[in-house]
């Protein structure tokens, strides 16, 4: 018998909640308080039994009667279907009746009667020795309301335990049984959530109970099976997505900042779409990834671009594409499960090597829809001056001065420069201008000071013209519900981000679909379906490329942030009448916010995934499942570089297609004009005369995966058990990169390009294509098998072997397929017997685990690669084509290895209040994948081999304590940390000076993965002030060759990735009020301070404040002086100032404290939501990066975790949300 409701659509009674007038009166004396008391009472009594009701119905049933009641009256009615079957027809007709007297004639000779309480009417059968017709309150039946996490559930199933007697909660969660016993046990349970017992003791129950998800701490995820933690042999670390929620932090993957020991993220761009830099335990590998796999529902998700951890911080246009989770809506998240040592990651095996993060999605719960909204509005602040080592205007042009006086510039050096400020536009000035027929400014002392001292008082704020206070909010939507045979959850996700750089915004769109259903004891079946829509602006920028002076350039940067940092603030934005200013770059006029507007790309993204999974039991002990999944994504970036934008003037300027007249002395040094060859005397000519560029990348994967896998669990007796897992998996990848240069694209004239035939001379001249098509198919088999034994849930044993294929290495038979293994056990020490007798430990685990795991790394040419092009001639007649080899058949390259080892435990103390765990690894690396230079036979340059070693150690610590918990009082604190150190063991390789100095450190045997070297700085030459080193030959001088390939002279500074870093969160809770704190740091790092020193100096640079002390005639100060031309001239082919910025005076610690989240929440009581129909609500302020507490002071406001790269990336932003969550 299951009790249901009378009215589906509306069961409750509209007077339940309904607020009273409180009467105070003021009382002399005691009495007066008992007798309003009692007159208060009655008057509640007679408000129920006096309710008038007005009814005529003839042979009407029951339920239809006691339905019109319910609708008439304030009370809930609640009752088992089978009451009605042998209901009687009712005939009554009464006028405006009291409840009691309606109820009366209604139950005459009926073979049920009713109790009242709590203003519910509750149906039992009436007593078989009485036909009174009399409310039956002798009777003992139970009554109550269950509710969940998010308010009263309905279809809950009630069962007094040790009988057949049962009902189940309707839509406002109430129930009635009639019971056996005066106090019965009472068994609530529910699909979804935890089944709970309770004694039934004469009063009304509150039952209130748990998800099922709430007992996530109890097992383990690992996305191919959910394992009991305590028979789990790895070491993983589970979180609850609420627990670590980061409201306004739109990238899932930052939620894992300062959380877990052993997991470092730094963010090494914050640019919507650009990935953090994660490492779990570490680097694995020289060349590799570096990175986590990540599995959503069980299901790999496959990187649209593969981007190393080293590339994310480059800034190019790809890096937009780096984050693998960017389109899951954090709301949708259940939780994360990190998976680090070889037993935790075993089932992935060649996959493994860097760690396994496990996302689970919510899914659907039976009972009542709940319908959940999240809303998040951000304001990100701009970047002041305050926090960075930046000249004023006043103080930029006295060095202007300077430089003016040391010959750079002067008038007829200035105009010959690609780049010039405001001497380049004083001597434009000074010019002859021959609309006036005369000069707009004399060449005399007094007029050039008086026209440049308005550009040393102006002080232009950078910081404040090309970022905004901006605004971004996210409204998130989900609905859960079902029945015990259906559940479902849908969400669905908007985000808009207008732009905290100008050029930047941001929409996303997220939906989701999950479905279950069980309709028996045996076969459950799903299906998921998720779907990401991304629009996306970023300011136009291209691939950077390495300087021979050191260090790298990217041509026609127009980053925000970068520009900002390195443009002199003697510089305005706007002429005194309000246009542009203009200053010269690259050759051509140039103003940024102009060019913000004329330069940028628009980046769009459809990502569609189908998931469907079926579990079905064959035997009690014995389930069989199967897992596909069908993802296909499509991106596309549109490089728009517009007529008036300041590359078509670059490839213009000093032609007759310049708007400012040809000048033959500009075209001359212009590097992006066409040189003819047949014709050495003719003027170089543009390629470009009008229209401008329309570049176009995309990128297509179609991604399947299938999977069928038997589980096996038996328990033997009281004292054995065993787990067995079996799986065979398939995956098939494709990627389809396209891209073409679209020239003479002209935007203003509807898009119909005019294109010069000189452009595709110019190309094939270069050996360059303008469109290019790049197919990869990727093929993946893997069988797996994998068992633990455990003896009385104490000792577990287990291991895995995993046999992995993939048509990406090479032929031979060691090389395409590998096996991977490992073997763990564990020790539930706190299930003997003895641990009893004592009172300091409530549990204690011991674990160890080793094995081999693996990854693919960059290996990309199991076959022969050819490559069509065209030969470079003087001639467009006299090309041919030609085919070129880029890789030969690499038949035995073979997978990256690793051999893992970690030794564990898992402690906690005084009833669970305080917790620790502690890890210690030991890996070893080897067949590492990199590309050495080889001599040549056989048409290979560089060849891609497995050429490494590496070794690592680290300790991670997990420290957790509830300092106060009662009643109002809650305090949590917890805090992790992880240290790492590596090794390489060996390399064949050929680093340059270049490659170890750079801001990503490089490899070297005998050193941590990625360390960072600098040119030794021997001082300053005392007779001109330029720097002077150890160059690459060992030799004291102001050059050094920076690509060189002897570094024996270099110094050594440090690991580029910090040796300690970790997390120390505080949340303290107060009855509805909650703050938490999030501290995160690392130290053991060095970095790379930005450039700051110029062999070549224009007044658009802007300088550091060092310069205020820089080297001056016979001065003592140890910063560079600024040459003089003659002098520069001197060091013809020399950089001795760029080599500066490499070296070791230019190094600074990497270590940093950040308080990196405050939030304060607050959940509404209950009563004054569900009087708006809410059923929760909470609101929360939230800062995210507001304070960087300590970082090396030589740093003077560089961000330790950010790399001023330009290109599309600028660093995360101080931001303050306010949230709102509601629950209906």
């Amino acid at each position: 018998m299951i009790a249901k409701k009378i009215d589906a659509d509306q069961f409750a009674c509209q007077g339940i909640g309904k607020p009273r007038k409180k009467r105070f009166v003021r009382l002399l004396r005691l009495k007066f308080f008992f007798l309003t008391f009692l007159c208060v009472n009655l008057q509640s009594f007679a408000a129920i039994f006096g309710q008038e009701i007005t009814l005529s119905v003839r042979n009407a049933s029951l339920k239809s009667v006691l339905n019109e009641i319910q609708k008439q009256s304030e009370c809930n009615i609640l009752a088992n279907e089978s009451y009605f079957r042998n209901a009687k027809a009712v005939t009554v007709d009464l006028r405006n009746a009291t409840l009691s007297k309606a109820l009366e004639e209604v139950f005459k000779n009926q073979p049920i009667t009713y109790t009242i309480q709590n203003n519910i009417i509750t149906l039992v059968p009436a007593r078989s020795n009485s036909g009174s017709t009399a409310p039956a309150a002798a009777q003992t039946v139970a009554t109550g309301t269950v509710r969940g996490n998010n308010g009263p559930l309905e279809g809950v199933t009630v069962r007094e335990k040790g009988t057949n007697n049962r009902a189940a909660t309707n839509g406002s969660g109430q129930f009635s049984l009639r019971v056996s016993s005066a106090q019965p046990v009472l068994q609530f349970t529910n699909v979804g959530y935890q089944t709970r017992e309770v004694t039934y003791r004469g009063t009304p129950l509150n039952v209130t109970l748990s998800s099922s998800d709430e007992n996530i701490d109890e097992v383990v995820i690992t996305g191919y099976q959910t394992i009991r933690k305590r028979t789990f042999t790895g070491a993983s670390t589970t979180l609850k997505a609420e627990d670590i929620r980061r409201d306004g932090v739109a990238d899932v993957s930052r939620m894992l900042e300062g959380q877990v020991a052993g997991v470092t993220v730094q963010n090494v761009s914050g640019t919507f779409g650009a990935a953090p830099k994660i490492r779990v335990r570490g680097a694995t590998s020289i060349t590799g990834e570096n990175k986590p796999l990540w599995v959503v529902d069980g299901i790999v998700l496959e990187d649209v671009v593969n981007i190393s951890n080293e590339q994310l911080s480059t800034g190019d246009p790809s890096t937009l594409l780096g984050s693998a989770v960017a389109g899951i809506n954090p709301d949708d998240i259940e939780t994360f499960e990190i998976l680090k040592d070889a037993a935790a990651t075993s089932l992935y095996g060649a996959r493994a090597m860097n760690g396994v993060v496990v996302i689970t999605t919510k899914k659907g719960k039976a009972g009542k829809l709940v319908t959940s909204y999240t809303g998040n509005f951000t304001t990100s602040l701009k970047p002041s001056y305050n926090s960075f080592d930046i000249l004023d205007s006043y103080n930029q042009m006295k060095i202007f001065n300077e430089m003016d006086m040391k010959g750079w510039l002067t008038y007829t050096n200035v105009l010959l420069q690609p780049r010039y400020g405001v001497y380049g536009t004083m001597a434009k000035e000074l010019g002859y201008n021959e609309d006036t027929g005369g000069f707009n400014l004399t060449n005399d002392p007094d007029a050039k000071a008086k026209y440049l001292d308005r550009f040393a008082r102006i002080n232009t704020n950078w910081f404040d013209a090309l970022f905004n206070n901006s605004l971004r909010h996210e409204h998130a939507l989900s609905l859960s519900g079902g029945s015990e045979k259906i559940q479902t959850y849908a969400s669905a996700s908007i985000l808009e981000d207008a732009g905290w750089a100008k050029g930047n915004e941001a929409r996303r769109l997220t939906a989701n679909l999950r479905t279950t259903f069980k309709p028996n004891d045996k076969l459950t079946y799903g299906f998921l379906a998720n779907a990401y829509i991304r629009d996306q602006n970023a300011p136009g920028t291209l691939q950077r490329s390495t300087k021979e002076q050191g260090g790298f350039n990217r041509e026609f940067d127009i980053n925000p942030f970068t520009y900002a940092l390195n443009t002199s603030r003697t510089t305005p934005i706007y002429n005194e009448d309000g246009s542009y200013f203009y200053v010269r770059n690259n050759f051509a006029p140039f103003n940024i916010l102009e060019e913000l507007d004329n330069n940028y790309m628009d980046i769009k993204s459809t990502d569609f995934k189908l998931q469907g999974e079926l579990r079905y039991k064959i035997l009690p002990s014995l389930t069989y499942s199967l897992d596909a999944a069908y993802r296909y994504v499509k991106t596309s970036q549109d490089h728009m570089i517009m007529e008036n934008s300041n590359m078509p003037r670059a490839y213009r300027a000093g032609t007759i297609y310049d708007p400012a007249g040809e000048n033959s002395t500009i075209a001359a040094i212009n590097p992006y004009l066409f040189r003819i060859y047949n014709n050495a005397e003719a003027q170089p000519i543009s390629v470009l005369p009008y229209g401008g560029f329309r570049n176009r990348n995309t990128v297509d994967m179609d991604n399947y995966t299938f999977r069928n896998s038997l589980n096996y669990n038996s328990k033997f007796g009281d004292d054995h058990r065993l787990d067995l897992f079996a799986f065979q998996e398939l995956r098939y990848v494709e990627r389809t990169n396209s891209e073409y240069r679209g020239v003479g694209y002209q935007y203003e004239r509807g898009g119909v390009p005019n294109i010069d035939p000189t452009i595709f001379e110019y190309f094939a001249s270069r050996g360059e294509t303008y469109y290019d098509v790049q197919p990869t198919r990727e093929r993946y088999l893997a069988f797996a098998g994998t068992g633990t034994y455990s003896y009385k849930d104490k000792i577990n044993v287990g291991g895995t072997v995993r046999y992995d294929g993939t048509n990406a290495m090479g032929k031979s038979k060691i090389g395409r397929w590998l096996p991977t293994w490992n073997v763990s056990a564990s020790w539930n020490v706190d299930g003997e017997p003895w641990f009893d007798n004592q009172d300091v430990l409530s549990s204690l685990k011991l674990r160890t685990s080793y094995g081999l795991v693996a990854s693919i790394g960059i290996a990309k040419n199991s076959g022969l690669v050819l490559r069509n092009s065209l030969a470079p001639r003087p001639y467009i007649t006299e090309n041919e084509p030609i085919m070129n080899i880029e890789r030969l058949a690499n038949t035995e390259l073979t997978w990256e290895k690793m051999y893992k080892w970690n030794i564990g435990t898992d402690m906690s103390f005084l009833n669970g209040r305080y917790t620790l765990t502690v890890d210690y690894y030991d890996h070893k690396s080897f067949d590492l994948i990199g590309e050495l230079r080889t001599s040549s036979i056989g048409g290979e340059t560089i060849k891609t081999a497995n050429y490494a070693n590496l070794t690592a150690k680290g300790l991670e610590v997990t420290v957790g304590a509830t300092v106060v918990k009662n009643d109002d009082w809650r305090y949590h604190t917890s805090l992790n940390f992880g240290y790492n150190v590596s090794n390489i063991e060996d390399l064949r390789g050929n680093p340059t000076i270049n490659t170890l100095s750079s801001p990503n450190g490089g490899p070297l045997q005998g050193y941590p993965q990625r360390g960072l070297f600098s040119v030794k700085y021997i001082g300053l030459n005392p007779v001109n002030g330029a720097p002077v080193f150890v160059n690459q030959d060992g030799v004291i001088g102001n050059n050094v060759y920076m690509n060189s390939p002897f570094i024996s002279n270099l110094v050594y500074d440090g690991p580029i990735d910090p040796t300690l870093s970790g997390g120390f969160n505080h949340i303290v809770s107060y009855k509805n009020l909650q703050l938490n704190l999030l501290i995160t740091g690392s130290m053991g790092n060095k970095i790379r301070m930005n450039p700051a020193f110029f062999d070549n100096y224009t007044d658009l640079n802007a300088l550091s404040w060092d310069f205020v002390n820089r080297w001056v005639l016979n001065s003592d100060n140890e910063v560079p002086s600024i040459l003089g031309k003659r002098e520069a001239q001197l060091l013809a082919g020399q950089y001795p100032n760029s080599a500066y910025n490499f070296s070791d005076p230019r190094v600074a610690d990497g270590g940093f404290i950040r308080l990196k989240q405050v939030r304060l929440s607050y959940n509404l009581p209950s009563k004054w939501v569900q009087g708006i129909k809410f059923q929760n609500a909470s609101v929360s302020l939230v800062g995210n990066n507001i304070w960087l507490i300590y970082a090396d002071d030589r740093l003077n406001g560089q961000d330790p975790e950010f790399f001023a790269s330009g290109g599309v990336a600028l660093p995360l932003s101080r931001d303050y949300t306010f949230s709102l969550k509601l629950g209906f």
